[in-house]
């Protein structure tokens, strides 16, 4: 329920995201940016990185909210 329910409120997050985007007249879409940010989780020490599992954010600058969130896992 959790997971269908952040996919929702993500898919709500990037449409105002888009809708607030300026158009590109040229190619008749929406110029939507997003910001990105990712990282494996760290184990242990500092150095290695053999994490089992890692993350990648996206959030739209011009509603600072989440739109996008991407969970890896080797397992």
């Amino acid at each position: 329920t959790q997971i269908v329910l952040a996919k929702k409120i993500m898919d709500d997050n990037l449409q105002e995201e888009a809708r607030l985007s300026p158009m590109n007249t040229d190619i008749n879409r929406k110029k939507v940016v997003l910001c990105m940010d990712g990282g494996w989780d760290q184990r242990a020490s500092g150095r290695a990185f053999n994490s089992l599992s890692g993350r990648v954010v996206s959030v739209g600058p011009l509603t600072n909210k989440v739109c996008g969130l991407v969970y890896y896992s080797k397992r």
